[in-house]
């Protein structure tokens, strides 16, 4: 189906729901989907249940690293908690390293960080260097690409701006608050588990 079509009949589905007052089991790989359906959702991963949780608390504290890249895009940073509770990170300290346990990978989503040529960032924010890689200007947003400089990539969705002067190649800063960012269980360390478990 076509992506109007497609979202027709997702909103056709919804509204059966609500009228008929039942469970609905509904299937599916396409997490947009799963989000705008569902009053709770299962995330499966190898056969087992990773996850289950309202949309909302899935996105926002996903609890692994295959939870919280399967729903939506995610900026990962492996690092680990410091002295003085910061998050130690390819030699940066960042604010706010309240991981607990196994939690040690740190992820922003894309919509939460913002992407500036110079590095005036709102006071507390974290902010680090970054090599821009894309710039795409999407309508009603504009994505950025960038290389951290541990090497992984990172993405930002900035509110749209024509405007935006940043341009592949260019170094700029990227930054978030330290309330948007959340810790997570790396997969390394789920994939431990289920061993162990079977």
């Amino acid at each position: 189906m076509d992506r109007k079509l497609r979202a027709q009949l997702q909103s056709e589905i919804k509204k059966l729901h609500r009228e008929l007052g039942l469970t609905f089991v509904f299937v599916t790989h396409d997490q947009d989907e799963a989000m705008f359906l569902s009053d709770k959702i299962a995330v499966f991963n190898k056969g087992r249940i990773e996850r289950v949780g309202s949309p909302t608390e899935l996105y926002d504290d996903p609890g692994t690293q295959f939870v919280a890249q399967f729903l939506g895009e995610a900026n990962v940073f492996d690092g680990s908690v410091g002295e003085g509770g910061d998050y130690v990170w390819n030699g940066e300290r960042l604010r706010g390293g309240t991981a607990s346990g196994e939690q040690s990978l740190m992820i922003v989503r894309p919509e939460n960080v913002r992407v500036s040529e110079r590095a005036d960032v709102a006071p507390g924010w974290n902010a680090v260097a970054v090599q821009v890689l894309d710039v795409s200007h999407l309508g009603s947003s504009t994505r950025v690409d960038f290389r951290f400089g541990d090497g992984a990539i990172g993405t930002a969705r900035l509110d749209a701006d024509p405007t935006i002067a940043l341009r592949s190649g260019d170094t700029a800063w990227a930054s978030w608050s330290p309330q948007s960012q959340r810790f997570v269980v790396p997969d390394r360390e789920v994939a431990a588990r289920v061993e162990v478990a079977a």
